[in-house]
């Protein structure tokens, strides 16, 4: 058992403010004692077209993922390829890798998500596959359908104070989900700039928060090596079978002398024809 946090249906400004080594959620959460199973352990294969998430075994070139350039230039076209390959898709986009450091955040690195999420809401996805399109200059590639995949290595050796826990996506409902609008700030507000309008650009760059049910299915990967990537859907334009994913970060209690949490996850954008 551990506990994870989900918004309360009753909370109403939901804004995630995201600064250079900090993040600061608006919304009002509450802590639910949840089983997270040991993923490692289940009888049945858990894979992405069956539950929404896959651990697979990926070795990377890369060997220092601090640097930013090799995030860049090596690490999201090697990301894009295995994608690729993995779905067969006609395109894969490769666009951020962020690195977080749970007891260390700094400019170059973020704190661990610890709400209940997916990165988009069904709006979001779309503008994102359209946008990033146009980022490459090709904004009239055609396609009938994209997936956004998320890949989610761990940097640190386990056990990990604070591993990723991903929900069964078909233990999760078609209505459920709330708006969380993301917001790149500077330096984090103060608590009368909270509330402030939002630009029509900013409106669009919503996540989706979700609240506790007990039907949710809850799984980890205890002691994630370097050498394995949790591969999950955040989107799938579709919107059938286990479409999305919410995950969250939880404080594993059941580890003596965990060590603190480094990983790096990679974004990516399938495109079928």
């Amino acid at each position: 058992m551990a506990e994870l946090e989900y918004i309360r249906p009753d909370s109403t400004l939901n804004r995630r403010f995201v600064a250079p080594g900090a993040e600061m959620n608006t919304g009002r959460y509450e802590r639910h004692r949840v089983h997270i199973r040991d993923a490692r352990r289940n009888e049945e294969p858990l894979t992405l077209d069956r539950c929404g998430f896959e651990l697979i075994h990926h070795e990377s070139a890369v060997t220092d993922f601090r640097d930013p350039a090799n995030l860049t230039d090596h690490y999201l076209p090697e990301i894009a390829g295995l994608v690729q390959r993995m779905t067969g898709a006609d395109k894969v986009i490769a666009f951020s890798a962020l690195v977080r450091d749970v007891d260390n955040p700094t400019a170059g690195t973020q704190p661990a998500g610890t709400d209940v999420h997916t990165d988009y809401t069904p709006r979001r996805g779309l503008h994102l596959a359209r946008s990033q399109l146009a980022r490459i200059g090709e904004s009239d590639f055609p396609f009938r359908r994209f997936e956004a995949i998320n890949l989610w290595r761990a940097l640190s050796p386990g056990p990990q104070n604070m591993p990723l826990a991903v929900c069964d996506a078909l233990s999760v409902g078609h209505d459920e989900g709330v708006a969380n609008t993301m917001i790149r700030v500077a330096e984090l507000p103060a608590p009368d700039e909270i509330a402030r309008p939002l630009s029509d650009e900013e409106q669009l760059l919503e996540a989706s928060l979700f609240s506790f049910r007990p039907e949710h299915r809850w799984f980890y990967y205890p002691d994630m090596r370097a050498d394995e990537l949790l591969v999950f859907r955040l989107h799938d334009s579709r919107e059938t079978g286990p479409w999305r994913t919410p995950h969250a970060a939880f404080l594993d209690t059941s580890r003596t002398n965990p060590v603190p949490r480094v990983s790096v996850e990679a974004r990516t954008v399938a495109y079928f024809r």
